[in-house]
């Protein structure tokens, strides 16, 4: 998939982040790749986040939760990002 994207929001966004968007120039079929999102909200403050899925500017998938207060990562950050991996 050519320009494929994720984009994450919140519903009390401060200051737009600049990595809150994060494309990949070609994404091949049957691969996924694990991607950092950042968004500047309300610190220690529930919100609901969104995250979009874009391939040329059109959305093919929205998911949307309630975020977590915790900034902490559970299980630490991922070794993977960016790397193109087949999808087992």
């Amino acid at each position: 998939m050519p320009n494929t994207c994720g984009l994450l929001r919140a519903i009390d966004e401060g200051r737009e982040h600049p990595d809150k968007k994060v494309c990949m120039e070609n994404l091949p079929a049957s691969s996924q790749v694990t991607l950092k999102l950042t968004v500047d909200s309300t610190y220690q403050q529930s919100t609901i986040v969104q995250v979009d899925i874009l391939v040329d500017e059109v959305v093919l998938l929205r998911v949307d939760k309630q975020s977590c207060r915790d900034i902490n990562l559970f299980g630490g950050a991922p070794t993977d990002l960016g790397l193109v991996k087949p999808i087992p």
